[in-house]
């Protein structure tokens, strides 16, 4: 708390950031009792990680980080500038389906583009993608390119319910990526509309 009420310029401001952690921190607590996070949270977890580090930072820079609404509980994982990606992870194989959760992820009425982003995993031993090894890869990405940006992605990952405390749990599942793409959310891509129901 003491680092975080640092920068705070007035009273006001300090009580409010204060008021932000302990909600971040509830949050986080009532994830799971075990604290850990279920495996369709984690795969969604690890679905937003790596297109944060294999697409949207290289892209996208600092402002990626910025864009991160997922963990927030934001209608879409990213909006940066006004464009939103909705990011969904599946291991699903034949046929690849991804699930939409909400009839809010895929309307971009309020964007000027908006795209889904699929991540299609495979599980297996073999696999060199973990949820702790992506988190410790971003973390690094983070600290060579854009440090300032350190304290931001750990509330993220705080609010998205990860914890080094279960980084050896979340290293057991090994994945290899299929394949991965964006398609473009326009008029006639198969979705429900808050405002159609």
């Amino acid at each position: 708390l003491i680092s975080h009420v640092n920068g705070a310029e007035t009273p006001a401001a300090a009580l409010a950031v204060i008021a932000r952690r302990l909600e971040m921190w509830a949050r986080f607590f009532d994830k799971a009792p075990s604290g850990r996070l279920a495996r369709s949270e984690r795969l969604g977890l690890l679905g937003e990680l790596y297109l944060l580090a294999q697409h949207l930072l290289p892209a996208s820079g600092g402002r990626a980080l910025l864009g991160w609404k997922g963990p927030e509980g934001g209608p879409h994982d990213f909006v940066i500038g006004s464009v939103g990606v909705e990011a969904k992870c599946t291991t699903a194989q034949e046929p690849v389906q991804l699930e939409i959760t909400s009839a809010r992820q895929l309307d971009g009425q309020a964007l000027d583009k908006l795209f889904l982003y699929g991540l299609c995993l495979v599980e297996g031993p073999a696999g060199e993608l973990t949820l702790a090894g992506q988190v410790s890869s971003l973390r690094l990405m983070i600290k060579q390119h854009h440090p300032e940006a350190g304290v931001r992605l750990e509330d993220l990952l705080l609010q998205a319910g990860y914890s080094d405390d279960h980084a050896a749990f979340y290293g057991e599942d090994h994945y290899s990526v299929k394949q991965d793409g964006f398609f473009r959310v326009v008029s006639g891509f198969p979705r429900i509309l808050e405002s159609d129901l």
